[in-house]
């Protein structure tokens, strides 16, 4: 049976220039599936990506949500069983040990949707600039951001909670551990 495997976490916090709101995090997961391998060391094939994102409620209430996947086995923290309860600790102790961007470790915008999702609309209202393209044979559409809106990513994923947050966002860390 295939199932994804998760090596490493990490947060990331942003303030919001508005008090009145709270924090929102982008936690970041290191994973990959066990049956996709690198080359020929045989090791699973990992790479980080977006899993999580929005104020701690929402991050906590999509972990309990990707935590009900350890209990069937379609998910293995460290590459082995875990309950949903210790998946959401890993969660809850990477948000308390959130850190701020870096040069070696950051999150971006990186939205990607079918051209129907009223996303699309959300954005084109917001003067974002909306580009379409194709991937693996089916219509997308990019929203492009530049550094002033990047945090309405946030705004997104409040909007539409059932959009996984790898649609919305990418990561680059290096040297994590």
């Amino acid at each position: 049976m295939s199932y994804r495997i998760e090596y490493a976490w990490k947060a990331f916090v942003e303030e919001l220039p508005v008090k009145v709101k709270p924090r929102r995090y982008v936690v970041c997961t290191l994973g990959g599936d066990n049956n996709t391998l690198h080359g020929n060391d045989s090791q699973p094939t990992r790479c980080w990506e977006v899993g999580m994102l929005g104020d701690e409620s929402a991050v906590i209430k999509r972990a309990v949500f990707i935590g009900r996947t350890c209990e069937s086995g379609e998910l293995k923290p460290y590459g082995r069983a875990m309950s949903p309860e210790g998946y959401i600790r890993i969660i809850r102790r990477a948000l308390a040990a959130a850190v701020p961007v870096s040069d070696d470790a950051y999150w971006y915008p990186a939205v990607s949707v079918s051209p129907d999702s009223p996303l699309v609309g959300m954005a084109m209202r917001m003067a974002l600039t909306v580009t379409p393209y194709r991937e693996y044979g089916q219509d997308r559409v990019r929203v492009e951001f530049d550094g002033a809106s990047r945090l309405t990513v946030f705004d997104f994923a409040s909007a539409f909670p059932e959009l996984q947050a790898w649609c919305l966002a990418k990561a680059s860390i290096r040297n994590a551990h």
